[in-house]
């Protein structure tokens, strides 16, 4: 997945700076990347869901232009025939390339099943 953001063209990859400006405008578009960042919860339960509850944690640079997203997310199992609730939170990481011109390319891990 790709998202254009003029406002991180031309950052230096190499600044502190840019690390904050990342993660401010993350979590400035955060409801149009919850799609991509609720990641699949069954090895916690395959009735778990997400609760569309998340939190950007920091982002670290890898190297150049290489970057990885840590958040955290909500989730909740609900077993209403048994009456029984369970929720917590989970932590997740997300890399990504920021190109020169401010698109983001997000690289989400793929299992196989």
């Amino acid at each position: 997945m790709k998202r254009q953001y003029p406002e991180l063209a031309e950052l230096s990859t190499e600044s502190a700076d840019t690390l904050v400006k990342i993660q401010l405008v993350f979590q400035q578009d955060l409801d149009a990347l919850k799609p991509l960042l609720n990641t699949d919860l069954s090895h916690i339960s395959h009735f778990a869901s997400p609760t569309g509850d998340i939190q950007i944690e920091r982002i670290e640079r890898l190297k150049e232009s290489r970057f990885i997203l840590h958040y955290q997310m909500g989730w909740q199992i609900n077993y209403s025939c048994a009456d029984q609730t369970a929720s917590g939170q989970i932590k997740e990481k997300l890399h990504f390339i920021l190109e020169p011109d401010g698109t983001i390319i997000f690289k989400p891990l793929k299992l196989e099943a």
